[in-house]
């Protein structure tokens, strides 16, 4: 019985562990995950969306994320890109916006995107060799 609550025990650890690391890598260099969203398409500076997030306000860098882009061709966004990450494809170049106030508008971000996408969390490669995690929006392959 105590080698069970022992294993146990470990277990609990490990996942308390797992939970801490985790809690670090999301306020990387600072600036929590929940702040940072990787655009690649029509939301990105000078696009067709861009007033979206310049109404948010916010600061930009250029950025990329592993994955390719699609272009939807059924629904409400049809003719729209969506990516589908894979970190074994190249690399889709955008922009990574960070704004604290991101967090008080997910709610509307998701509606805009609407069910056509999801946001994920992505590994985010800034040019200036700076790897962060980041959300973004991706193909809904669920639908």
């Amino acid at each position: 019985m105590e080698i069970d609550n022992s294993i146990f025990g470990m277990q609990a650890f490990t996942w308390k562990i797992a939970r801490f690391d985790f809690k670090i890598f999301a306020y990387l260099n600072g600036t929590a995950i929940m702040n940072q969203l990787f655009v690649y398409g029509t939301l990105c500076p000078n696009r067709e969306n861009a007033h979206i997030l310049g109404r948010i306000g916010g600061d930009w860098q250029k950025a990329a994320v592993h994955g390719t882009v699609y272009i939807l061709d059924w629904g409400p966004d049809k003719g729209l890109p969506a990516i589908i990450l894979n970190d074994k494809d190249s690399l889709v170049e955008g922009y990574l916006f960070r704004t604290e106030k991101l967090a008080e508008n997910w709610l509307m971000l998701d509606d805009f995107e609407g069910f056509q996408y999801k946001r994920v969390q992505v590994k985010t490669f800034l040019d200036s060799g700076e790897i962060v995690q980041a959300w973004t929006y991706v193909m809904n392959e669920q639908i």
